[in-house]
């Protein structure tokens, strides 16, 4: 936990990545998993190796069927009964003390971001996830505080555990089944509103917005690509678009899983995992990289799309729009078609202006077969 793995460098290697990246304006998230370790981890083996009379015997909770043997998750609690993660004791004090001190560390090495693992696994997860913020907090009051919440829970974000949850809830729940046109733009809106109902406006602002990563399918294979090695159609590749366009568009931080925007397919279904195969370099799709490129530069652009404001605008049908940003000059409609065919939205009074395909519209403005648009209000 305090060590660089060495098949990734030495610890010179790790302050000069870090000061690069940095330099660069890169800020760095990195993953804690405190609610289980690997077998490798010395406390691990050694109680494994003396049994109980090892000092670090009460770090896990070992209870052997026929002797203790490493990797073999009858004999001790594993997260999902997998042999190769044994459960910490997170409730023994000199566990919690010692992943405490771990988040300390990082914290105060300069990483910027923690994403926890599993928070929910924790028995003691309320007290420990306190301690965890509030010694965090004290170092780096910046530090930005993300669990593995994958359903709509807004108990960890009341300020004082997390400061936002992996958003799944709105990711695959709104934007990822409109795309799919598995729901209209009305039941789209309903699932965002629950959660914009439940969450404070804090946490809003800063949520961790994410439809794929390494525990899902591709964004493109769950819009319908294939599978790794197939060849996508259009329609699959524009309703990647429009879910990321969705994606960009909410409160919040747009998280986009390596790959995706370069068209990468692969499910996560059985053994096999296609959906983490590393970066396809030479097969990189440029222009779903020209659209990830342009969403980000909107996000940083339209000052609108940094609000946590949301208002429903348009939710019928095919149709699903909502307002972002305060009312006024500058404020941002998103209207997205999840329809095979060109559908019209009527505009709210005044003047319009695409912020991608510039152009001004009063009164309508059509958006094309799976298509979006950013209209700024002048």
């Amino acid at each position: 936990y305090l060590t660089l793995a060495p098949e990734y460098g030495d610890a010179a290697l790790l302050r000069t990545f870090v000061d690069v990246l940095h330099a660069a304006g890169i800020r760095i998230i990195w993953d804690f998993v405190p609610n289980h370790s690997g077998l490798g981890f010395a406390p691990f083996q050694h109680a494994v190796t003396y049994g109980d009379t090892s000092s670090y015997w009460d770090w896990y909770n070992f209870h052997p069927v026929d002797g203790l043997q490493a990797g073999d998750g009858r004999d001790y609690d594993a997260w999902f009964g997998f042999g190769s993660l044994p459960k910490l004791e997170t409730s023994n004090p000199e566990v919690f003390d010692y992943l405490i001190g771990v988040a300390t560390h990082w914290t105060r090495y300069g990483f910027d971001g923690i994403r926890v693992d599993v928070p929910n696994e924790l028995e003691n997860r309320t007290t420990f996830f306190q301690a965890f913020r509030a010694e965090t907090k004290s170092i780096n009051p910046d530090v930005y505080l993300i669990g593995e919440i994958w359903h709509r829970d807004p108990s960890w974000v009341q300020g004082d555990q997390f400061d936002a949850l992996m958003n799944y809830a709105l990711g695959q729940e709104a934007a990822m089944k409109f795309a799919r046109a598995e729901i209209g733009g009305s039941a789209a809106w309903h699932a965002m509103a629950q959660l914009y109902a439940s969450y404070p406006e804090a946490s809003t602002a800063m949520a961790f917005n994410i439809a794929a990563s390494h525990d899902t399918d591709r964004l493109l294979t769950m819009v319908g690509g294939g599978e790794l090695g197939s060849t996508p159609d259009a329609t699959a590749l524009a309703r990647q678009r429009l879910a990321s366009a969705i994606l960009y568009a909410i409160p919040g931080m747009p998280v986009t899983y390596y790959g995706d925007e370069c068209a990468m397919l692969g499910s996560n279904a059985g053994s096999i995992h296609r959906a983490r195969r590393t970066m396809q370099w030479d097969s990189c799709d440029p222009a779903m990289l020209t659209h990830y490129t342009q969403l980000a530069g909107l996000k940083h652009g339209l000052d609108a799309l940094g609000s946590p404001v949301i208002r429903e605008y348009q939710a019928t049908g095919p149709l699903l729009s909502f307002l972002r940003g305060e009312p006024g000059a500058g404020e941002v409609l998103g209207a997205f078609n999840q329809s095979s065919s060109e559908q019209t939205v009527t505009l709210p009074a005044g003047s319009w202006t695409d912020a991608v395909a510039g152009g001004t519209f009063t009164g309508t403005a059509t958006l094309p077969a799976y298509g979006w648009r950013y209209l700024v209000r002048q």
